[in-house]
């Protein structure tokens, strides 16, 4: 546990002497008096503040002269008088831990010096002091005449602890035009914004709603540090939106903070519009086609075939152990209105490792857990790109099928997969 610490402040006065601090005390050395003040009362420790130290004289005679002698505190600058406003001047010295006010006529008996400087409260539990020396000698200020002191405490206190890092919440789904009925995936992801703390991952839940005309699969996720993109930031599993009224709609996500190991966290609010669609009249055409080549081949297989079996739209390749295979995925609507379709296939085995990428995205995820819709126009398309790597351990003289499907989302039954397969040997 820490506790404040204590800076006192001390003058000495000729003729009535003037120091600035807050708290205030009074000392008499014969006829003469002086009272100090120091503002502020309250700084925190190794923290650089401005100083106003003030005197105000009492017991008659003039001061032309002071000397405010502050110990253990460190880079004293920028000096300034405060009042007298005419004929008096401040500056650092004679020595390094002293400020000097001097000047002409002289402060009477009732009347203040007070000036102003910067300085370095001192770390730890140091109790730095203030003293002030007041001459009448106008001459470098050299002669003590008729001394007086005060003295004063300041508190020097440890900083506060910082408080929570702020955060941004977002919200993306998948098309932003949704079919009504059919299902959007959305990922809500929370950055830690890096203020006042180190960035750290959030953790805790995200709560899902929307303005109406539709409903969220789960009201709320639960933040997964695994879908890290960064050291501040983690998404939630995606989660399914499904219109049920054509129009504008709003999504909000609210991440409502967390505490504890990992850094603490505020909360924060993202939404995302988009706009339903009204579901096509029944008897479209709704025509899924998923096509496939290799990366290094620029001839694609399955254009106009559709099938659930793979049959005339299947790549077979001999792979060993090391090899890394790149199948580019391309899926149209071959249909008559636009139509909403899922890409779904399976994820990695064992000693074969599979990664799905729309562009420079990662979307292993929302593949693997058909959840990768993408809203495509009559006659328009999306292409994937599949990544497969055999790993040390993986099984030779077998055949592994990695099967891929576009499924439409306005008629379930209207499907098509293509099929990349894997003829393992022996090196």
């Amino acid at each position: 546990m820490r506790f404040s610490k204590f800076l006192k402040v001390g003058v000495i006065v000729s003729v009535a002497s003037i120091l600035a601090w807050l708290p205030m005390v009074s000392a008499q050395a014969g006829a003469k008096t002086a009272v100090l003040t120091v503002s502020p009362s309250t700084v925190t420790e190794s923290s650089s503040n401005n100083f106003q130290l003030t005197d105000t004289t009492g017991g008659g005679g003039g001061v032309k002269c002071m000397v405010f002698t502050l110990t253990d505190f460190t880079s004293l600058s920028s000096p300034a008088v405060v009042s007298p406003t005419t004929g008096w001047t401040a500056t650092l010295g004679p020595n390094a831990d002293q400020v000097t006010l001097q000047g002409s006529p002289a402060i009477g008996t009732g009347l203040s010096g007070s000036v102003t400087v910067d300085a370095t409260a001192p770390a730890g539990t140091d109790t730095p002091v203030w003293t002030v020396d007041a001459y009448t000698d106008e001459t470098g200020c050299s002669k003590l005449v008729n001394e007086a002191s005060a003295s004063t405490t300041v508190n020097v206190v440890p900083p506060p602890p910082p408080g929570n890092n702020d955060t941004t919440t977002t919200l993306t789904c998948d098309t932003g035009t949704p079919i009504v009925g059919v299902a959007d995936s959305c990922t809500a992801t929370v950055t830690d914004n890096g203020s006042p703390n180190a960035a750290t991952n959030p953790t805790g839940t995200i709560d899902l709603s929307t303005s109406g005309g539709g409903a969220f699969a789960d009201a709320s996720c639960v933040i997964d540090a695994a879908t890290n993109s960064g050291s501040n930031r983690a998404s939630c599993d995606p989660v399914n939106y499904t219109a049920s009224a054509p129009g504008s709609q709003t999504l909000t996500a609210t991440y409502e903070g967390d505490t504890g190991i990992g850094g603490d966290h505020n909360g924060s609010v993202g939404t995302f519009g988009l706009t339903a669609q009204s579901k096509p009249a029944a008897g479209c055409r709704c025509l899924p086609d998923m096509l496939i080549r290799l990366a290094h081949h620029a001839k694609w297989r399955g254009e106009g075939v559709v099938n659930g079996t793979g049959a005339h739209q299947s790549i077979k390749v001999a792979a060993h152990v090391g090899q890394t295979w790149v199948v580019y995925l391309q899926a149209e609507n071959d249909g008559t209105v636009r139509d909403h379709i899922t890409v779904a296939g399976i994820g990695s085995r064992p000693f074969i490792k599979v990664a799905y990428f729309h562009g420079a995205t990662n979307v292993t995820r929302q593949v693997t857990h058909n959840v990768y819709v993408q809203s495509i126009p009559a006659g328009g398309h999306t292409q994937l790109r599949m990544v497969v790597h055999l790993r040390t351990g993986v099984r030779a003289g077998v055949t592994r099928v990695f099967p891929v499907e576009g499924r439409s989302g306005i008629n379930f039954a209207r499907r098509d997969v293509v099929k990349f397969k894997l003829n393992i040997f022996k090196v």
